[in-house]
């Protein structure tokens, strides 16, 4: 857990914070991102004028996704800038603003895992899909033809709700299919 001790800052100064958040820890719960290892921080933390806290630097991350294309495990390392400004009042004066951070001033800690999930969360990529080289696929190497084709669905795979709409079409060929093209074209015109 990172927190900063806020009886420990001073307005003129700052203070070094390095930490990490494990990848199996509770903050991470429901966000559905994987980890190869912890989230590091590096950052610095210094209270304003107000009685505020602005903390900055760094987070470095290492998410590990599914190929969009084959399913093969693929790991990113993401580097980001970190900022996050904390103001003084009471608990509940967030409730109007959810960009606002409300420091309590009564609370000597103040933690950090929230804060650094959001931005976690708002900059990591939700998927990812490593490209491919000479017409293979990065992470396992086989050719992209086998992703690129899709098969093409049977009458029986057609969901049954689109048949209603699926009787009002023309068959190819026939005048009723003609004449809509010709008839949508015309009427653009007028």
């Amino acid at each position: 857990m990172l927190r900063i001790d806020l009886w420990k800052l001073r307005p003129s100064s700052t203070r070094a914070l390095k930490g990490a958040i494990a990848p199996d820890a509770g903050v991470w719960r429901g966000s559905g991102l994987k980890f190869a290892d912890a989230v590091e921080v590096a950052a610095t933390a210094a209270m304003t004028p107000e009685g505020g806290v602005v903390v900055r630097g760094r987070w470095r991350a290492r998410p590990v996704y599914e190929c969009g294309r084959c399913l093969e495990a693929v790991e990113l390392s993401v580097e980001r800038p970190l900022a996050v400004v904390f103001q003084p009042g009471e608990a509940g004066d967030d409730a109007n603003d959810p960009d606002l951070r409300v420091l309590d001033p009564r609370n000597g800690n103040l933690e950090l895992d929230e804060a650094i999930r959001e931005d976690v969360l708002l900059e990591l990529p939700r998927y990812h899909c490593p490209g491919e080289d000479r017409g293979r696929c990065v992470a396992c190497g086989e050719r992209m033809e086998r992703f690129v084709r899709a098969p093409s669905p049977s009458p029986e795979s057609v969901d049954p709700r689109w048949s209603a709409l699926a009787a009002l079409r023309p068959e190819p060929g026939s005048p009723e299919s003609a004449g809509s093209k010709s008839g949508s074209s015309n009427q653009g015109r007028n």
